[in-house]
């Protein structure tokens, strides 16, 4: 298959065209991207307190799969158990915000 130039900025622009245009994957977006900044504050406050997966899998008493799972699968989404272990382990607390609260 011969190589094909893409614009990028293109790309993504007629992407968010199709994502405005539609309530449903407006709504898929706005999960995605709440997931995936999830994950990544996870996996940033872990290596803040300086630990590794498998570190934290033996501090919090969570498999190590679990744990990498959490931190890098969008198809899998945790118990509230698991996360509740890991956040602890790292000396974090769950707390839910009613979002209009948010700034």
């Amino acid at each position: 298959m011969p190589f094909v130039e893409t614009n990028m900025e293109h790309e993504t622009k007629e992407l968010q065209a199709m994502i405005d245009a539609d309530e449903d994957l407006q709504r898929a977006s706005e999960l995605f991207n709440t997931e995936y900044e999830l994950r990544k504050k996870l996996v940033q406050a872990r290596k803040k307190a300086g630990l590794t997966q498998k570190d934290l899998g033996v501090k919090s008493g969570l498999p190590y799969r679990a744990i990498s799972r959490l931190e890098t699968n969008a198809d899998v989404s945790p118990n509230i158990r698991t996360m509740l272990k890991y956040l602890s382990a790292l000396g974090y607390e769950l707390e839910i915000v009613e979002a209009s609260s948010r700034g």
